[in-house]
C-alpha cells in the first residue's frame, strides 16, 4: 500500500491489518455517547464519500484506511445487533450508498477508478445479503463454511 509491494509476501494482508485496527478502537467505540457514536460513523462516512469522489485517495480511504472504512463496520453491527446504533441505519447505508453508485456510473472520472464503483457496489450487496441471510437460522454448515473461509483467505 504505501509503495511496499514488491516487499508483501502476501499482499491481501492489508484487509487483516485494517480488520485488527477496528478490532483496537471497537473498544474505546463502545465507551462513547450514542451522539459521538453517530458523529463517529457519520465523519467516517463523509471521509468515504470524499474519497469515492476522488476529493482524498479512493484506494486508501474508500477501501484500506479505518477512517473511511468504519461506517461499513457499524452497518454491520448494526445488521447484528439493530439496538446498537439504530434499526433503520443499514437501510440508510444501503440508499446513501446506491446514490454514491450512481453518480460513480454516471461520471466518466470516477467510473474509470475501479475501485469506487467495486466498493459501492459489494457494500449494496453486503447489506442487502446480510439483511436477508440474517433472517436464516445458524447452522453447523454456517460454522463449517466460515471455517474453510480462513484457508481460502
Amino acid at each position: 500500500m504505501y509503495g511496499l509491494s514488491n516487499a508483501l509476501y502476501l499482499p491481501p494482508a492489508w484487509s487483516l491489518g485494517l480488520e485488527m485496527t477496528f478490532y483496537l478502537f471497537l473498544p474505546f467505540f463502545w465507551t462513547f455517547s450514542k451522539r459521538l457514536k453517530f458523529l463517529l460513523i457519520g465523519l467516517s462516512f463523509a471521509v468515504f464519500f470524499a474519497a469515492i469522489i476522488g476529493i482524498i485517495d479512493t484506494d486508501w480511504f474508500a477501501y484500506r484506511l479505518l477512517p473511511g472504512t468504519f461506517f461499513i463496520f457499524a452497518t454491520g453491527i448494526a445488521l447484528a445487533k439493530p439496538d446498537t446504533v439504530f434499526p433503520i441505519f443499514p437501510i440508510l447505508v444501503g440508499i446513501a450508498t446506491l446514490f454514491i453508485f450512481f453518480i460513480v456510473l454516471t461520471t466518466p472520472q470516477l467510473y474509470a477508478t475501479s475501485t469506487g464503483k467495486e466498493v459501492t457496489l459489494g457494500i449494496l450487496i453486503s447489506v442487502i445479503a446480510v439483511t436477508f441471510l440474517r433472517r436464516f437460522q445458524f447452522s453447523e454448515f454456517d460454522e463449517l463454511m466460515g471455517n474453510l473461509s480462513y484457508g481460502v483467505f
